[in-house]
């Protein structure tokens, strides 16, 4: 919920995005289809931060 709040520094997002792109290919590898979701949550983490960069100011 942070993370929608307020503009985040872009090293935080670093873990999150890492672990979206491990858990996706283990998911794809494994034929684990519910992990698959990882991948739309990172996504959309992506789209929401960089919706924030463009249109907040900084404060």
């Amino acid at each position: 919920m942070l993370i929608l709040r307020h503009k985040q520094p872009l090293y935080v997002l670093v873990v999150p995005l890492v672990w979206t792109l491990v858990g996706t290919s283990a998911a794809w590898l494994l034929d684990v289809v519910p992990d698959l979701g990882l991948l739309v949550i990172g996504l959309l983490l992506l789209t929401v931060t960089i919706r924030q960069w463009i249109v907040l100011p900084d404060s």
